[in-house]
């Protein structure tokens, strides 16, 4: 609670998706009051970017793909990297000379996907800590960010202290295995 979430992937039908869902069917899981709100170049302009920063309690969820703020090189041809102080730059916590008020956390849908680049663009933000969600295993590229001396102590600590399994059948019996596929754009690999 008292925190936003800057929840990501690399798929716009995800965050689609997932937007729809926690504002709908899994609003009930959420804290009281919870805003959830998808990242626009419009949202940057209006009063409720300032508000949803300088807000020191609640629950504030920023759906986004990736590309919505890393794009390598094209990074600052983004909305969200334009301006002075950008709405990037105002997402830093008050102390290091942002407008954020409240802890940052960051969760990445479908983690096994994030790259070195995309996480140290998101170091930028100081955010209070990371959550990948996957069903894979997170990709070798990141490695170079989890304590350990080697590669066998990295992949240990991941196993047994900071990976949460859960059982397939736990999913399945919640109900929360998805049933059907909607094909939305057929020019994707």
């Amino acid at each position: 609670k008292d925190c936003i979430i800057l929840w990501t992937t690399q798929r716009g039908v995800i965050v689609d998706q997932t937007t729809e869902k926690l504002s709908g069917e899994y609003r009930h899981l959420l804290p009281a009051g919870t805003e959830v709100i998808q990242i626009s170049a419009d949202l940057f302009t209006s009063n409720d970017w300032q508000q949803l920063l300088t807000q020191q309690t609640g629950t504030t969820i920023l759906t986004g793909t990736i590309a919505s703020f890393n794009q390598d090189q094209e990074a600052e041809r983004l909305k969200i990297h334009q301006g002075a102080p950008s709405p990037w730059q105002q997402l830093l916590p008050i102390e290091q000379g942002g407008s954020r008020h409240r802890p940052l956390w960051v969760l990445y849908d479908e983690g096994h996907h994030a790259t070195t680049t995309q996480f140290h663009r998101l170091f930028e933000l100081r955010p209070h800590g990371f959550l990948l969600a996957s069903a894979n295993d997170i990709s070798q590229d990141l490695y170079p960010l989890i304590p350990g001396e080697t590669s066998k102590d990295k992949a240990e600590l991941l196993r047994t202290r900071r990976t949460t399994e859960i059982p397939t059948a736990k999913v399945v019996e919640l109900g929360r295995l998805k049933s059907r596929m909607e094909i939305h754009d057929l020019d994707q690999p």
